[in-house]
């Protein structure tokens, strides 16, 4: 135990030889001792460390403060020698040196101070690089399961009648647990509650009974790929507190918004319906750990996937997908605006130091998504040069009907940027009537330009608020490309 006083007391010089010698040995003894007491790879090794292990540890302390106070000894004897040098001690303060004030004794001093100053700093090296061992060896391993979360948890006990839901508080109080069951009104105390890494394991000693918990297997990032795509997808999933599980896949092309759904140990489903699109995903956990199911939307569409748990999953960068071509000319692309109007994209009233042009369909989900990030995007940055023009792609072909369809789009998401009907949503005719493009590959499809007009970024896709994470990642990158060019101007 160290306690901080208003002085130091120092005791007698002690061999600087000999103890530099103990703390240059003693790294590689616990180096040894603890490479045997490493958890296993796999991360499920209970965290409780040995009787024998502990007492280690406490040998290991007792021996850096030792070395602690050698190291003061051999400072009290050489600044002793200098008669009227004392230090002086400050609490939380640092230690401060006053020297004798004739000039020969300070230089006397230095010169003491001077010769053993290589051993002190050997000193204070090992016992720094002992204390950082020894903290590094009790960090807990981040290998390990996420520990469940304090609050009300949903449970179920697997039956031949099927699953029987109870209720679960957990609290935590630093490492020590406790539970309650709860049935109705009651909160039935559990006498003993242990996190071992891996299970929640709840004794009822009352009634010789023990449950054994698992978090369940379905949170996490997953690898994941549809039959009938070429490209990659990722599943990304999260169980509430009430057992019920959140998420989305993000693909290529986008994600697929906010599902939901549950998760029984055995089977998954998933589930959204936002007013027009209808999707609904089943898979089974297989025997491996995988999972392998059916993707249906509405009934117009069915596929099969599969998806394997990897913490590691992620897509092409969407920067990357679609090429850009310098095959192209502004001035001659011409569309009608919400009013029958024609313009070119080299209008006027679409200049700005960075422009941005959004290819997009009010039938597209994530289009839906990408027009709320990007006029909340204009309305912060347009005072410093920013322009952003929408390009409607639409169903129908029919210019009157797509027309109010997409001025009931910008009115319910307040767009405050001009919009364009650029056409029909077919790719290969979207394709043609945006040359600066290789090949439209998806919807919404995001083009950063220049003050000049040239192609500076092409973002494919959108993964929108429902992928979290991946959603602030896009917004970070995305706003540097474009007060880069900003900036530049």
């Amino acid at each position: 135990q160290v306690v901080h006083t208003g002085q130091l007391v120092l005791g007698q010089q002690v061999d600087r030889t000999d103890a530099a010698q103990e703390i240059e040995a003693q790294p590689r003894i616990i180096t040894q001792k603890f490479r045997d007491l490493q958890p296993a790879s796999h991360g499920h090794a209970s965290t409780r460390m040995s009787a024998a292990d502990s007492g280690l540890l406490n040998r290991v302390a007792k021996r850096i403060f030792q070395q602690f106070a050698d190291f003061f000894r051999c400072h009290a004897a050489i600044i002793k020698r200098s008669r009227e040098a004392v230090y002086a001690w400050k609490p939380r303060r640092t230690r401060i040196p006053l020297f004798n004030r004739h000039e020969r004794e300070t230089a006397e001093l230095i010169g003491l101070l001077k010769a053993p100053s290589r051993c002190i700093l050997i000193h204070m090296i090992s016992t720094i690089a002992l204390c950082l061992l020894c903290f590094t060896l009790q960090q807990p391993d981040a290998s390990k399961i996420e520990a469940p979360k304090t609050d009300s948890w949903r449970a179920w006990l697997d039956c031949p009648c099927g699953e029987l839901p109870f209720g679960i508080w957990l609290q935590r109080d630093m490492d020590k647990w406790s539970a309650f069951i709860i049935n109705g009104k009651e909160r039935a105390a559990v006498p003993h509650v242990e996190w071992t890494g891996a299970e929640l394991v709840l004794d009822i000693t009352d009634y010789d009974s023990t449950i054994r918990a698992k978090p369940s297997e379905i949170a996490g990032r997953w690898s994941a790929k549809f039959a009938s795509d070429e490209e990659p997808a990722v599943g990304v999933f999260e169980v509430a507190l009430n057992g019920v599980v959140y998420g989305t896949f993000l693909t290529t092309t986008g994600d697929y918004r906010f599902l939901e759904g549950a998760f029984d140990g055995e089977e998954l489903k998933l589930s959204a319906f936002d007013g027009a699109h209808a999707f609904l995903f089943k898979a089974r956990m297989q025997p491996d750990g995988t999972l392998a199911g059916d993707f249906w939307a509405r009934d117009a569409f069915h596929d099969t996937w599969t998806a394997k748990k990897d913490p590691k999953a992620e897509l092409p960068d969407a920067f990357s997908i679609t090429k850009r071509t310098d095959n192209y000319d502004l001035a001659k692309l011409s569309f009608p605006d919400l009013e029958g109007k024609p313009h070119t994209l080299a209008d006027p009233a679409f200049a700005g130091k960075a422009r941005i042009i959004e290819v997009f369909g009010s039938w597209c989900p994530n289009c839906h998504d990408a027009s709320n990030y990007l006029n909340d995007l204009y309305h912060r940055l347009h005072s410093k040069g920013l322009s952003v023009v929408g390009l409607a792609f639409e169903i129908t072909g029919d210019l009157s009907r797509d027309t109010e369809q997409v001025k009931k789009f910008t009115s319910v998401h307040k767009v405050e940027y001009p919009v364009l009907i650029a056409g029909v949503s077919d790719r290969e005719k979207a394709s043609a009537s945006l040359p600066m493009l290789e090949k439209l590959r998806a919807y919404p499809t995001i083009i950063v330009l220049d003050e000049s007009g040239k192609v500076r970024a092409i973002y494919t896709g959108f993964s929108g608020p429902a992928t979290g994470d991946e959603y602030k990642k896009f917004q970070i990158k995305f706003e540097g490309v474009v007060e880069e060019l900003l900036k530049k101007s």
